[in-house]
């Protein structure tokens, strides 16, 4: 922009940064009203977000790839216009900034669900991608304030149930292990369940015992091992409760999908 431009910038794409990784001061300087900063840093590079609270309107924070985010000394209550974050995870800092009083939607990678502990009450929407398990159980209870979650691209998960109950939609997506999602239903059934990509379906518990007022199994070829392994064992109420597409290796199947048509 130049100068003397009368425009004001409402959105900034940062794919280079100084040594310093300090960035903040110089769009303040060029467009005070930025409402939404995204950083995507070609050749890599740490961030530092210092002074990111001096941008008043800034709303949403996008940051997709980076070496690094330095230590954030900013307001404790986070960025106060912020409503949307999508981060990887950094210590210190994205516990600090998922406590913006105005947050609605989170995307963080990496870190674990204990970061929950600390999100504001705004908070709808969660996806968590690539996390390791909770230290702190109780970090799942944060999920009932929520509309939806998803977790994404995980390892092993021990689910656990939210004291006050489920968020309407929950979705588990290319999970290596889920754990204890079957005696978690339990204790509180799901409204609205998806499953996909799953690998290996809670070892010790029968699919078809899962408490859920939906829950969708997906898969792009096939259907995972497990639920062909179960198939045979399901009740004949099934499909008023479990929507499975029809397959070849899941006889009968068929007849269901062709009868809802």
């Amino acid at each position: 922009m130049s100068q003397n431009s009368d425009a004001r910038l409402r959105f900034a794409i940062i794919r280079q940064l100084p040594e310093t990784g300090l960035f903040a001061d110089e769009v303040v300087a060029i467009a005070p009203d930025v409402q939404v900063v995204s950083i995507n840093l070609d050749d890599g590079g740490n961030i530092d977000l210092a002074g990111i609270e001096n941008l008043p309107l800034l709303s949403s924070l996008i940051i997709h790839q980076c070496d690094g985010i330095l230590t954030y000394g900013g307001s404790g209550n986070g960025v106060m216009a912020l409503t949307r974050l999508i981060m990887p995870y950094a210590q210190g800092v994205t516990e600090q900034l998922v406590a913006s009083p105005h947050l609605q939607d989170l995307e963080i990678e990496g870190g674990t669900p204990d970061l929950l502990r600390h999100m504001a009450k705004t908070v709808r929407k969660v996806l968590l991608q690539r996390v390791k398990g909770a230290a702190d159980l109780m970090a799942w209870d944060r999920l009932t304030q929520l509309d939806e979650v998803e977790i994404n691209q995980s390892g092993s998960i021990e689910v656990v149930a939210p004291a006050g109950g489920w968020p309407e939609v929950v979705s588990f997506t290319v999970i290596g292990s889920l754990k204890g999602i079957v005696l978690a239903s339990k204790a509180r059934p799901f409204q609205y369940l998806y499953l996909e990509g799953v690998r290996l379906f809670d070892p010790d518990a029968s699919f078809w015992d899962l408490q859920a007022k939906r829950v969708t199994v997906g898969y792009s070829t096939k259907p995972p091992k497990w639920l062909v392994e179960a198939w045979p064992h399901r009740p004949d109420d099934w499909d008023e409760r479990f929507c499975i597409a029809s397959h070849r290796l899941l006889p009968g199947s068929e007849e269901r999908y062709f009868d809802e048509l």
